[in-house]
């Protein structure tokens, strides 16, 4: 069977969007005074993930889980900042990761040179643009 285009997912079949988060929120708590726990990890992402899902069921926007998610964090672990400044602070370094699933490259240079590679995603716009401008993966995608 020939494709006439290949679909593929970004984060979690190209990108390592797990591990990009983890040392962006990392980073960005320690921008504000807070040190990241393995627990605390693990709660932020479980609020992360119902709010995805609340997203998906069009029962929360994009712009309004950005902000949440961060709020709900920091009132559970008592931090003292501003949820808005720390969803950006998160925004700001996961937009400097493009951190890469192994193999993904050459699977990318070998599907490119046969049929077109579209990426989907339903990441933030901005983020994943900047994510991609960083990556040598992009010379594989059409346009």
């Amino acid at each position: 069977m020939r494709y006439d285009v290949l679909l593929a997912d970004n984060d979690g079949t190209l990108m390592d969007f797990d591990r990009s988060e983890r040392i962006a929120l990392r980073s960005a708590l320690a921008a504000h005074g807070i040190v990241l726990s393995e627990a605390m990890q693990r709660r932020y992402a479980q609020i992360n993930q119902q709010l995805w899902e609340a997203f998906e069921r069009k029962e929360t926007t994009q712009e309004k889980l950005r902000v949440d998610r961060f709020r709900i964090f920091l009132k559970e672990i008592g931090g003292g900042v501003d949820a808005q400044s720390l969803s950006q602070s998160f925004l700001d370094e996961l937009s400097q990761r493009a951190d890469e699933i192994e193999g993904a490259y050459d699977f990318l240079r070998e599907a490119s040179a046969r049929v077109p590679v579209i990426i989907v995603t339903n990441g933030i716009s901005s983020v994943q643009r900047s994510r991609f401008a960083r990556s040598r993966l992009t010379p594989f995608f059409s346009n």
